[in-house]
């Protein structure tokens, strides 16, 4: 915390100097394809700088507005939810990445744009067909380093905009397992990407068995 609010001191957070810099902490957009994996992976290394950070402003914050905003995303982020929604799309990101950059490469052909597409897909469903307890253990060892409270899978919990009357009675492993790991498709946004679509379409004439 020290070095954090040394840091702000100086302005060099903002800067993109001494902490920003070390940490290598970076934003999405940063490259094109593999931005959101690269954030997500210096989220989850640094998370605990990011908790100093947010925890420096609400305190010492200059604005009620900036010290509101600060409490609100230590709130949502000290959550078995989002540490949960973090490492399972980091999971994810991890097989698409890969397939991201391939497609990035000069002169892909459609054969092997397709054939890696089938590769990811398959990737992805092992994940979803025996990934369950490995996940839960990656999430839960973050939870316990940073602090944050862990549910019992066990307990009953209503889903999220479906009324009490009206919300099947599930547990917290139907949830996290079923409705989050099981029910996520991100080779469909994928395939909806407008470059990855325009790629096919410029080949699919080339090799139209292959879709």
């Amino acid at each position: 915390m020290a070095e954090v609010k040394k840091a702000l001191g100086n302005g060099e957070i903002f800067s993109g100097r001494g902490l920003n810099q070390e940490s290598g902490l970076k934003k999405a957009g940063d490259t094109r394809w593999g931005s959101h994996y690269g954030t997500l992976m210096s989220l989850i290394v640094h998370f605990s700088t990011v908790l100093d950070v947010l925890e420096y402003v609400v305190e010492d914050g200059s604005h009620s507005e900036q010290k509101a905003e600060a409490a609100g995303l230590l709130d949502s982020l000290e959550t078995f939810d989002f540490a949960f929604t973090l490492h399972l799309l980091k999971s994810i990101l991890g097989v698409t990445n890969e397939l991201f950059q391939i497609l990035q490469r000069k002169n892909q052909d459609i054969v092997n744009a397709m054939i890696q597409v089938k590769i990811s897909k398959k990737r992805l469903q092992l994940m979803r067909d025996n990934g369950w307890d490995d996940l839960l253990n990656e999430v839960m060892m973050f939870c316990n380093c940073h602090d944050i409270i862990i549910p019992d899978m066990n307990e009953v919990r209503v889903l999220k905009d479906r009324s009490r009357r009206k919300a099947p009675i599930v547990t917290n492993l139907h949830y996290y397992k079923d409705e989050r790991l099981l029910n996520f498709d991100p080779l469909y946004q994928i395939i909806e990407d407008q470059k990855f679509t325009n790629f096919i379409i410029n080949n699919a004439i080339h090799c139209p068995t292959l879709l």
